[in-house]
């Protein structure tokens, strides 16, 4: 439990800048360290990237998506099978918490897609318990600034105050809630510091369902499962040319829909939850006892 402040909020301050404004000064490079403006350009390419292969998949040629994601990854992992696979896979896992600006949904779809639901869900569940713990670690090592870009330091303390206030339970809803954004409640525990037991109940505990729907989604991006694409693949170029095409309409809907779902989300917990969060704490910060009648 956080103790709150009690002067605080009270204090009239500057209003804070809009959601565009902070994305603007996100990508200022004048303004960052090297360090920054390397990531924030990466960022940028993957963004621009990720950009021109919907284009060129929606435009020109619709196997485009899944060819890259088979024989760039699917193929690759299944190859080395699950002792090589696992691995590789936790590894994915790491970099999108520690430094990939990839959302963990995604990555939890892939590994639906490629271990299949059980184990895809199986293995994404291990796996988001052991980088949400290095995320919290990260939090709690002074990891503020990580979200202040992204939500704004108002947020940041309407996050903490609301976190910190109903503990467990914050941590089962957001985590059960496959479209608030992961990350956020990772670090938002560890920036309030969370206890380590009540973070490790409530993230398994929430995060159970969310994996099972991501892994869902995964399994089901190939009509057949993952093995009739690989078997086309064995066969001959042509019959992996013909299997890409009869699925990729499918799989490139279904992808398409999931992105949508944590644009989403981000949305939702930008425009509606977070604001709740500022009005929640604002009335407990803000609430004075009744005034005696004059």
């Amino acid at each position: 439990m956080v103790e709150l402040p009690q002067n605080e909020d009270r204090q009239p301050s500057q209003k804070e800048p809009g959601f565009l404004t902070r994305i603007k000064d996100s990508l200022n490079l004048r303004k960052m360290s090297r360090g920054q403006a390397v990531y924030t350009i990466f960022f940028l390419v993957i963004v621009g990237l990720m950009a021109f292969l919907y284009i060129y998949t929606y435009l020109i040629d619709e196997t485009l998506l899944t060819r890259i994601i088979v024989t760039w990854f699917v193929i690759p992992v299944k190859s080395v099978g699950y002792v090589g696979g696992v691995p590789l896979y936790f590894g994915i896992m790491f970099l999108q918490c520690i430094v990939a600006p990839i959302p963990s949904e995604l990555v939890q779809v892939v590994g639906g897609l490629i271990f299949e639901f059980w184990w895809g869900a199986i293995l994404s569940l291990i796996g988001i318990m052991i980088t949400a713990f290095i995320g919290y670690y990260i939090a709690i090592k002074g990891g503020a600034h990580v979200i202040g870009a992204a939500i704004g330091e108002k947020n940041v303390k309407a996050m903490e105050r609301f976190i910190g206030k109903y503990g467990i339970w914050a941590m089962i809803v957001g985590r059960g809630i496959p479209f608030i954004p992961f990350d956020f409640m990772t670090y938002g525990a560890g920036l309030v510091k969370m206890k380590k037991r009540d973070f490790v109940v409530g993230t398994l505990i929430g995060t159970v369902p969310r994996s099972f729907f991501y892994a869902w989604i995964g399994s089901s991006l190939f009509p057949g499962g993952v093995e009739s694409i690989i078997d086309a693949w064995n066969a001959s170029s042509l019959d992996f040319d013909a299997k890409l095409a009869e699925v990729s309409g499918s799989f490139n809907l279904i992808l398409t829909l999931t992105i949508l779902i944590v644009l989403g989300g981000f949305a939702l917990f930008q425009f509606v939850i977070l604001p709740y969060m500022r009005k929640k704490v604002a009335r407990d910060v803000h609430q004075l006892p009744p005034q005696a009648p004059v």
